[in-house]
């Protein structure tokens, strides 16, 4: 998965910095960008930009975002109840998992 375009959209700068880094480490191009409570943005953002996920920090509005991308490839993540980004992680390994049985 070197390469997949991750958009990450946070009203914190030091969360957006620190889970962007976090995803470049594992092999993601990361395209960051400010607004995370608004999930409409990320929505628009992720529409237009196409990654293969969308995280929003916040896990409560995962569902929400979750709608705003349904008909779309784009995968969607949050982190935990901490605003880590480990979860992220594992949710992408596991998507790596899933596609990889696939082929």
């Amino acid at each position: 998965m070197t390469g997949s375009r991750v958009l990450l959209v946070d009203d914190d700068a030091q969360m957006r910095h620190s889970t962007a880094q976090a995803l470049r480490l594992a092999g993601f191009q990361v395209e960051a960008l400010t607004g995370g409570a608004n999930i409409s943005k990320l929505a628009e953002q992720a529409k237009r930009w196409r990654p293969k996920l969308a995280v929003s920090a916040d896990p409560a509005r995962l569902d929400e975002l979750r709608d705003a991308l349904s008909g779309t490839d784009v995968a969607v993540a949050a982190g935990d109840a901490d605003h880590q980004p480990r979860p992220v992680a594992r949710q992408l390994d596991d998507r790596r998992h899933r596609q990889s049985r696939r082929r």
